[in-house]
């Protein structure tokens, strides 16, 4: 008996840590929850990550201190942070706004007021949980949708175009005055 209760006591402590995600998995995952909301701060790019913290999905300031924020999508490994996608008919956020997915409107972006700035457009079901992809896709799934996304941002390009990303036929891209505007 003296040998046999360390080892079960070791057993049921591994047991008991299994039901616990790593530190790590649960922060870079590239999942996120429907009605976690990311807030548009100074001085900082609040974001989603995707797994390989290649790509960022989140608020970028247009310009220090501007108080104004793009919504958009971003290399986060390159020290310019270029901006590869970013909603084409919205315009800047301003300090305190807030993106979160929502089962019936998807991707929300609202004003310090709550009142709406974007929203992703029609999409069949209701959204269970959103994917920044390490191929720069962020993507919206259902309860039933299985691998297929009920809605992608490379359906609906911006200024660039990512590998393994399909432009298709009647699509179009469109590009900014300047870096800085929508």
């Amino acid at each position: 008996m003296g040998f046999l209760l360390p080892h079960m006591i070791l057993f049921f402590f591994f047991i008991f840590l299994l039901n616990f995600p790593p530190l790590s998995s649960a922060q870079t995952n590239g999942n996120i929850t429907v009605g976690v909301p990311l807030t548009a701060t100074a001085g900082s790019n609040s974001s989603w990550l995707s797994s390989s913290r290649e790509f960022a999905f989140g608020f970028k300031e247009i310009a220090p201190n501007s108080n104004l924020f793009l919504l958009c999508i971003w290399y986060d490994i390159l020290p310019e942070k270029t901006i590869v996608w970013y909603p084409k008919d919205t315009t800047p956020a301003p300090l305190g706004s807030k993106v979160e997915l929502t089962p019936d409107k998807g991707v929300r972006l609202t004003d310090p007021r709550g009142e709406e700035i974007y929203r992703s457009q029609s999409f069949s079901g209701t959204a269970s949980y959103g994917v920044m992809n390490n191929t720069g896709n962020f993507q919206l799934f259902g309860e039933d949708s299985g691998s297929d996304p009920i809605w992608e941002t490379f359906s609906f390009p911006s200024d660039t175009l990512l590998p393994t990303q399909v432009l298709e036929r009647g699509g179009l891209l469109s590009s900014s005055q300047r870096q800085t505007s929508p």
